[in-house]
């Protein structure tokens, strides 16, 4: 990406820092805020902007700017800053994580429509979707794929 510039935006009173990506598709356009943090990014359609509100360095709500209006999420996080809600037009989320053992991995997720889907975990913190999907193979606590031993060499 290319730095482009800095400027303080006088409406917001906030320090930004300007970049550009340039690709066969077209310039996305991205501003920082002088942490680092992601506060807009302006893609290839006129319509498109995406900007992000944070406290404390924690992403709370999320804009994105379409033809027919907004788009919004907002995000609620727990004292362990773990994600508990996001709230949008397509309704309300709800995430759970367990109350011991693995902290971060998150058991349950109600939707809107008061469905739920339930993670569990073995006892390396696998999902026990990936296990029964890839028996032979090896997965991180996140059920990304590591190696595998093969089954059969080649003759």
């Amino acid at each position: 990406m290319q730095v482009v510039g800095t400027r303080i935006d006088s409406a917001k009173k906030k320090n930004l820092i300007f970049g550009l990506r340039m690709d066969a598709s077209g310039t996305t356009a991205y501003t920082y805020t002088i942490g680092g943090l992601l506060y807009t990014e302006d893609g290839l359609f006129s319509s498109d902007t995406v900007t992000n509100t944070y406290a404390n360095r924690v992403r709370t709500a999320m804009a994105l700017q379409q033809p027919t209006g907004f788009w919004t999420n907002g995000f609620i996080y727990d004292a362990a800053a773990r994600l508990t809600n996001v709230t949008s037009q397509g309704g309300a989320f709800s995430y759970f994580y367990p109350s011991s053992g693995s902290q971060g991995l998150i058991s349950e997720i109600m939707l809107p429509n008061t469905s739920y889907i339930t993670n569990t975990y073995d006892s390396v913190m696998t999902p026990t979707w990936a296990a029964a999907l890839f028996p032979s193979k090896q997965h991180s606590c996140a059920g990304f794929l590591l190696g595998q031993m093969p089954t059969r060499f080649p003759n």
